[in-house]
């Protein structure tokens, strides 16, 4: 009985991961590429006065809440810093907003 339990709560364990949320992603210490590669290249790119470079993609969103439908504008706003050794952008990040799927 003990495995079958310790089985279902595996599969269990491994359907959460497969069902993760985007912005569940983890960018910390990855290069900028890495963010590149799931929202396409930002909209715009801002170096910032303390040395970081801040990286942010907009996207359009539609909820339904009932029968009203509100529309706005989710931004990904992800920074990050120079690393001489690794010669890339490091991104400082673990995950852009929840809001924004």
């Amino acid at each position: 009985m003990h495995r079958i339990t310790t089985a279902l709560i595996g599969l269990l364990a491994l359907g959460a991961c497969a069902s993760t949320p985007t912005y569940r992603i983890n960018f910390l210490d990855q290069p900028v590429e890495v963010a590149v590669a799931r929202y396409g290249q930002p909209d715009t790119v801002l170096d910032m006065p303390d040395g970081r470079r801040q990286y942010q993609w907009s996207k359009r969103r539609t909820d339904h809440v009932g029968e009203q439908i509100i529309r706005e504008t989710c931004r990904h706003t992800i920074y990050a810093r120079w690393n001489d050794a690794a010669n890339d952008w490091i991104l400082m990040s673990r995950k852009p907003s929840v809001r924004c799927p």
